[in-house]
């Protein structure tokens, strides 16, 4: 298992790319492949989906599988394409990997419909939905890094408090609970 001084990188950010759906779609074609009928659903998530907004240049792949305690196959055949694996990284419930080469990817293996699952489709889907606060979150990301936020962790501890602000407003509107 990692501990969080091995997760937390140097980050940058960067304007919006309109090549990175068809990376993550490459990049999901191998995955699919190699994990055949293992896996629920495999979504593209992240700021990488937003049109228009600033982002790690890091695909954010979240891969939604039955029953996350048996997942050791799909955690050695993502090794095999790759993937470093971090265990949870101090996350419960989800399995982090991430690949660093000409491009760059991030997978969080999450059991299919839990809290993990749910939250990162709401959060995708909102800023989708409303630009004005994708620009919100944007600006959010610029400022964080322009103020010496390039690290991984310090980078997502700023964020925390607006994402989850932005997952409850989802959950409300988005499906109305």
């Amino acid at each position: 298992m990692a501990n969080l001084h091995e997760i937390d990188e140097k980050i940058e950010i960067v304007p919006f790319r309109s090549q990175w759906n068809e990376i993550y779609k490459l990049e999901a074609k191998l995955i699919q492949k190699k994990l055949e009928n293992n896996i629920v659903d495999i979504q593209h998530i992240g700021s990488t989906t937003i049109p228009d907004i600033y982002s790690k240049p890091i695909i954010d792949i979240m891969i939604g599988v039955k029953n996350i305690e048996k997942s050791e196959l799909i955690v050695q055949s993502l090794i095999e394409l790759g993937y470093e694996y971090l265990g949870e990284a101090n996350i419960a419930g989800r399995f982090y990997f991430r690949k660093r080469n000409k491009n760059n990817y991030n997978i969080a293996l999450c059991q299919h419909d839990s809290e993990i699952w749910i939250n990162n489709i709401l959060f995708r889907d909102y800023l989708k939905k409303y630009p004005e606060v994708a620009v919100a979150y944007s600006l959010l990301k610029k400022k964080a890094f322009d103020s010496g936020a390039n690290t991984l962790l310090k980078y997502s501890d700023i964020k925390k408090q607006f994402i989850n602000e932005v997952i409850a407003k989802a959950r409300m509107v988005l499906t109305n609970k």
